[in-house]
């Protein structure tokens, strides 16, 4: 069971074919990015709005001790959501083509970097 764990996390990226080599590549990278979180965080403040009784909804209101969410409850509570959803999109993008792989190094060092 652990060499299969192992082999999972160490056959990072799944491609190399494409990567954040050229600027119209890192572009088009970053929009994925920025759109799979956009959108995820646009359906989740959805959720808070919707009038419906939810079970995402009583959650954060039970963190906040009320009954009704006010706005800025709501900003906080996406803008946390989405720092996690940030790092969990940049891992599965790392994950699949390398994304941010060449920010690990230093100019000397060509090798590709370990993740873990």
């Amino acid at each position: 069971m652990t060499n299969l764990i192992y082999d999972f996390f160490t056959d990072f990226p799944l491609t190399n074919k494409f990567r954040a080599t050229n600027l119209f590549n890192a572009f088009v990278l970053n929009s994925m990015v920025t759109a799979l979180t956009s959108a995820f965080l646009v359906e989740f403040r959805l959720q808070l709005s919707d009038n419906k009784h939810t079970s995402i909804k009583s959650f954060i209101a039970y963190i906040f001790k009320v009954t009704n969410l006010r706005p800025y409850q709501k900003i906080i509570t996406v803008f946390i959501a989405g720092t996690f959803l940030g790092f969990i999109v940049y891992d599965i993008m790392y994950y699949f083509v390398g994304f941010g792989d060449d920010l690990l190094q230093d100019s000397s060092n060509q090798k590709q970097s370990k993740y873990w």
